[in-house]
């Protein structure tokens, strides 16, 4: 099956959980990243004593690109007129700003 396929499976199922799409993800970077140079996975960055997000990327022009997977039924946006960010969007975005912060402090 074509990764495309594949990918549309996956999206399709009834309970996807994060971990089936993180593991999707790990064997199809470059659907995050086509100019991937360098992958770390969560063990990866375990062993290395990093913020444990679920990828951090390096591109082929030397930048980093940190993705952190939340559960695929959460919500991004409230159901408020106008919408804002959910909860569990607040929640994915301080978590990616610990990482960063973390990375460049060397923590």
């Amino acid at each position: 099956m074509g990764t495309l396929d594949e990918y549309k499976k996956l999206l399709q199922k009834e309970n996807l959980v994060e971990e089936e799409m993180q593991k999707f993800l790990s064997n199809n970077t470059h659907l995050l990243e086509p100019s991937l140079k360098a992958k770390w996975t969560k063990g990866d960055l375990r062993r290395l004593k990093l913020p444990e997000a679920d990828f951090i990327i390096k591109t082929s022009d030397g930048k980093f690109i940190v993705v952190e997977l939340e559960s695929p039924s959460d919500r991004l946006l409230t159901s408020e007129k106008p919408s804002g960010p959910s909860k569990e969007l607040r929640r994915a975005e301080s978590q990616l700003i610990g990482y960063i912060s973390d990375i460049r402090n060397g923590n």
